[in-house]
């Protein structure tokens, strides 16, 4: 963790101390972007996931009362450099009052790009950086540029997935068609799936830092139960659980991978296929942490119909295994999402995205019941005045069945409703 800290702290000092603009010398370039993301919200009165609730939305009310908020949501500083069109180095922080600690990296990470003379090319980037998995998220700081909310199942790899490794790209570029496989392997996702196991899906647009923690409700499978009518205490099957995930924790030791293709033809079609598995072994613990042996594959396509016009879709499918044979927890998961964008004139654009979502619980630990259901609408309404300014309506319907919520004295089948106002300040 060490060379984390130093990380940290390197890129916070060259992106406070460099002016935020390109500056090209001779063999090298540098590039700056920056995101300030101001926010107002209107809730319903569920609790939020992050407020240690079970509910799927950023944010939330107090479970007796809707909420009027405002939030100064991210502030983001991407720095690049690039040397001699080979070498790319990029680095990413961000400021948020919701993580663990208020500044926190998001990605930093190295590529090297082999100079072959062909059109097949080789690269290579290690780091700390998003696997290649999302459709949506292309825009300044790993943001969806079609709303505020990503689709649940892009919520989940901003949460709890993160290359901590070696990343191999080999492309080939043709007159209208582009190709790629891709290859990595990566430790410290050893907790990836216990969100979906213990708090299931949810869809937002916070990000975890390397550094963060994410809390989690007192269901009770990880926590002491009182009962109240005879005073005894009975603790939950996995009790030494602590309240909260560290997503990017190393547990094991073991290394994982995933592997996948994506191309695109004409630059109007779009896709990729991956297959991920962090091979964490599910007997493992430290330091109030369960290693979770996750593995999905996942399938995207983006279609631009028409120059203003694009159609994206995204399916993921998986299962997540934990505990010894005994005790062991065993959900499968998936969900799907399709979206449909138009833009209006130059400087206005409106999306929708309908999605749906689930848990399996396939085990028979009695007090851990992770099964869920749901699926949600989301309506998105985009200004630009220009290249700096955005401005951001939506709304956010989702509807899902969680059986746990029974046991914390909530409604199993849960409708949340949310509009946001976002401003941003992007500058690149």
């Amino acid at each position: 963790m060490r060379c984390f800290k130093w990380m940290k702290v390197s890129i916070a000092f060259i992106l406070i101390n460099v002016p935020l603009k390109a500056i090209a010398f001779n063999d090298w370039e540098a590039e700056f972007k920056s995101l300030l993301d101001f926010r107002g919200i209107y809730t319903d009165e569920t609790i939020t996931g992050f407020d240690q609730g079970l509910g799927k939305a950023r944010y939330g009310g107090n479970g007796i009362q809707q909420q009027s908020l405002l939030r100064l949501a991210e502030v983001s500083l991407i720095g690049k450099l690039d040397v001699a069109q080979v070498w790319h180095i990029e680095g990413h922080i961000k400021y948020d009052r919701e993580q663990k600690q208020a500044l926190d990296i998001v990605e930093g990470f190295v590529r090297y790009q082999f100079d072959t003379g062909l059109p097949v090319s080789l690269s290579v980037r290690t780091g700390a950086f998003f696997p290649p998995f999302s459709m949506e998220n292309r825009g300044t700081a790993w943001s969806s540029v079609y709303s505020i909310s990503s689709s649940a199942i892009n919520s989940w790899i901003g949460e709890e997935l993160r290359t901590l490794g070696t990343e191999f790209t080999l492309a080939w570029k043709g007159n209208k068609v582009k190709a790629a496989g891709i290859a990595a392997i990566f430790k410290a996702n050893d907790a990836a799936g216990s969100l979906l196991a213990w708090r299931g899906w949810a869809i937002h647009d916070r990000e975890s830092g390397l550094f963060d923690r994410i809390p989690l409700a007192a269901i009770p499978s990880i926590t002491t139960q009182i009962d109240t009518a005879t005073g005894t205490t009975s603790k939950g099957s996995f009790s030494s659980q602590a309240l909260w995930v560290e997503p990017f924790h190393e547990i094991d030791g073991r290394w994982g991978s995933y592997i996948g293709v994506q191309g695109n033809i004409d630059r109007q079609w779009f896709a990729n296929i991956f297959h991920y598995d962090n091979q964490a072994n599910p007997k493992a613990f430290n330091k109030g942490q369960y290693a979770w042996r996750t593995r999905f594959d996942s399938i995207g396509f983006r279609w631009k119909i028409t120059a203003k016009q694009e159609l994206l879709s995204q399916y993921m499918q998986g299962i997540t295994k934990m505990g010894a044979l005994d005790v062991m927890v065993d959900n499968s998961y998936r969900s799907w999402y399709v979206l449909l964008s138009q833009i209006l004139g130059k400087q206005q654009r409106i999306s929708v995205r309908y999605e749906q979502f689930q848990v399996n619980d396939n085990d028979n630990v009695v007090d851990d019941n992770n099964k869920e259901q749901g699926d949600a609408w989301t309506l998105a309404y985009l200004y630009y005045w220009n290249q700096h300014h955005r401005l951001l309506l939506e709304g956010l319907y989702i509807d899902s069945e969680r059986a746990v919520r029974k046991a914390l004295g909530e409604a199993i089948d849960t409708q949340e409703l949310q509009w946001q106002i976002n401003y941003r300040w992007v500058w690149k």
